[in-house]
């Protein structure tokens, strides 16, 4: 691994820090990783590989390796390992080297790889990873009563949240179908009920 130093005087290294969530993808993900990675690898990639066994682990993981002095991460996965791993990256990211965050899509929803192509998108990821391009992405995050949270696509409060919890639990494994079946079923209960937030610099909403 080569290495060079961040403007903290840090170490670095510029191999990929690959988190794979085995079971994403309705466990799709942890019989298609390997191929994927293997591909990375022959084509001069620098990986070190680790898997997820629970939900949250992919920000410890994160956290101990961006202090180890990896600057660069792979998500293998859907958009619940980009939530584990930016949030395993931030606040303290915010005071050092930027990181760069690529996505193997072998997830469910991969919403957030959606929004830059409409290609294939496995094959759209490696090549861009291949080819080295990045773009700048924003960081949001939000306080709430039980902490903070950071999120880089999207954050579903309310209705949404409702929807994705009950596709989650009941209708995932049916996949885009399944989200519309959650949407139908808590539109049948619809709960409305008030929630109170607040934007930087403005008043409550």
């Amino acid at each position: 691994q080569t290495q060079s130093r961040d403007r903290r005087g840090e170490a670095l290294t510029d191999a990929f820090f690959a988190v794979v969530n085995p079971v994403a993808g309705h466990g799709r993900c942890g019989s298609l990783a390997a191929g994927e990675l293997a591909r990375l690898r022959a084509e001069g990639v620098e990986l070190e590989i680790v898997e997820t066994r629970a939900a949250g682990e992919g920000s410890e993981l994160v956290r101990a390796a961006y202090q180890k002095g990896f600057r660069r991460f792979l998500g293998v996965g859907g958009d619940g390992i980009a939530y584990e791993i930016v949030n395993g990256l931030f606040p303290e990211a915010e005071h050092g080297e930027p990181p760069a965050l690529a996505m193997l899509p072998l997830g469910t929803g991969n919403s957030f790889l959606r929004d830059f192509t409409t290609e294939r998108e496995v094959e759209f990821a490696t090549r861009a990873i291949l080819e080295n391009r990045s773009r700048p992405c924003d960081v949001l995050r939000m306080k709430h009563r039980g902490g903070v949270i950071h999120y880089i696509n999207l954050l579903s409060m309310g209705f949404a949240a409702d929807a994705a919890a009950v596709t989650n639990r009941k209708y995932k494994r049916w996949g885009h179908v399944g989200y519309l079946l959650g949407v139908f079923t808590c539109l049948v209960k619809l709960d409305r009920r008030p929630f109170p937030h607040r934007l930087d610099g403005e008043g409550e909403l």
